[in-house]
């Protein structure tokens, strides 16, 4: 049930016939009722599901590389909105781990070698050339590196300086989880705050060590 607030002149809160009372920033305002609909059609099941895999995904990458990293290029919406929006239009359903966009940008990708786990410990090392052509300069460019445990989603990184001749960078997740099941990202990128250019993230899954 509705109610008329400070008399017949005041604001209503709540449903009154076939309206609803509201206030934005202290202003009263009335708007057309209408039953919210809840299409299940397979194409808007099948987006539900793209967009809820994204978001288990960016929760994960939210601290350590969308609000760090990604702010450099969120324009009138937040990094984690980004993120989103970028991969929503990339991955065709929400087991596609390869297609998601873990850093975005103009800058030329790292030349990786291979994604190995060593089961023992929970190593995972992302081998790795410098970029070609090299869109660095100096010695505090930083590379950046996740791997995803697909069964679980859970996410995890590390970034590095970057050596720019080639070297080996890990992450550290859980020993003992299936090689398949773990998908490696790495990526690049130069500057601080605003000023930050990325490269976009390059993909493989991980195989044993």
């Amino acid at each position: 049930m509705g109610k008329i607030l400070n008399g017949i002149l005041g604001g209503v809160s709540g449903k009154v016939s076939g309206v609803v009372g509201a206030n934005w920033k202290g202003i009263n305002y009335l708007r057309g009722y209408a039953i919210p609909s809840n299409p299940q059609t397979p194409a808007q099941t099948a987006q539900r599901e793209k967009l809820a895999f994204l978001v288990a995904i960016g929760k994960g990458l939210l601290d350590t590389v969308l609000n760090p990293v990604w702010n450099s290029i969120a324009v009138q919406m937040s990094a984690f909105n980004v993120f989103l929006q970028k991969n929503l239009k990339l991955i065709t359903d929400n087991t596609d781990y390869a297609s998601i966009l873990v850093g975005a940008g103009n800058l030329a990708s790292v030349d990786y070698g291979e994604v190995l786990y060593t089961v023992a410990n929970g190593e995972v090392a992302f081998s790795y050339l410098g970029p070609t052509p090299d869109p660095f300069e100096n010695n505090v460019d930083t590379l950046v590196m996740v791997a995803i445990h697909k069964p679980t989603n859970s996410v995890y990184s590390n970034e590095v300086t970057y050596t720019h001749d080639g070297a080996s960078a890990i992450v550290m997740i859980p020993p003992n989880l299936v090689p398949a099941d773990i998908q490696g990202y790495i990526f690049a990128y130069k500057g601080v705050g605003a000023d930050i250019e990325m490269c976009n993230s390059t993909n493989d899954q991980a195989v044993p060590n």
